[in-house]
């Protein structure tokens, strides 16, 4: 697992790249888009899981942090929708050079998922499958959600009575969610966010996995099948609480869905 710093200056990413072991190279890369905030640390491990099972079966794979998130430059306030679809751009380019790879397939996790597909408009090259896992199709309702985990963590944490409370959590979540920042201009892109995002998305193939009980998966059976892009989407039975106050900081690694997910990008990159 190699460190790398790549991108534009003032826009440096930090990212992490694997290469798999001599003699077992498949000649295909994953680029990795990863999920917004508290989502991003309960995944964490489950990450770097996908990324050792993916390279000990012989692909190059690329992690990286989105601009103002991790270890990239910028600060926690600064990153927004159009400025990650650049760093998911910058990324492809990365990994196809380090790796000499042609064929390069992304997945991404939650609203990486938004990101990624939203990339695929604007790459030259379109990448060979998205893999997607619970993309947020609602952005509007992915607000709502991730302030009410907001509001439920700051009850849990203060004994403030109900009108403090109110005052208080009415306040903060305008401006941070769960202990990350989010400006005016990412929350509105976000809420911007619709099922036309991955209508239009543009790859080989297209695999969404999504909880069937979900809204967003009621969104995505209304897409449409396209000639162009192979589309599946795969309902998941188990229940992911990724936006749960309750989860904070617990890690998640579904064995089934990992293998799922692992085996989609082996036999269709």
């Amino acid at each position: 697992m190699n460190p790398i710093r790549f991108g534009p200056n003032g826009r440096e990413l930090f990212g992490l790249f694997q290469t798999p072991p001599a003699g077992t190279e498949v000649g295909k890369s994953v680029l990795v888009c990863n999920p917004f905030g508290q989502e991003y640390v309960r995944c964490h491990r489950l990450l770097r899981v996908i990324g050792d099972r993916l390279a000990r079966g012989g692909f190059h794979v690329l992690r990286f942090d989105f601009f103002g998130t991790g270890d990239s430059a910028g600060e926690d306030d600064e990153g927004d929708l159009l400025q990650w679809q650049e760093d998911v751009l910058s990324a492809h380019a990365e990994v196809s050079k380090l790796s000499g790879n042609a064929m390069t397939s992304w997945l991404g996790l939650r609203l990486g998922g938004s990101i990624a597909a939203a990339a695929s408009l604007r790459v030259a090259k379109r990448p060979n499958q998205l893999v997607l896992w619970d993309p947020v199709a609602d952005g509007a309702a992915y607000i709502q959600e991730l302030e009410a985990a907001h509001v439920d963590g700051i009850a849990f944490l203060a004994h403030w009575n109900h009108k403090k409370l109110e005052q208080i959590t009415t306040a903060s979540k305008q401006c941070e969610v769960m202990g990350f920042p989010i400006s005016s201009l990412l929350r509105q892109q976000i809420s911007d966010l619709s099922l036309s995002t991955f209508t239009a998305a543009r790859s080989k193939g297209l695999n969404i996995f999504c909880n069937k009980n979900s809204a967003d998966f009621k969104q995505f059976e209304q897409m449409k099948t396209r000639a162009d892009v192979r589309t599946r989407l795969i309902p998941i039975e188990t229940h992911i609480a990724w936006a749960s106050n309750e989860a904070m900081n617990s890690a998640i690694v579904p064995a089934e869905q990992l293998n799922d997910i692992v085996e989609t990008l082996a036999s269709n990159s």
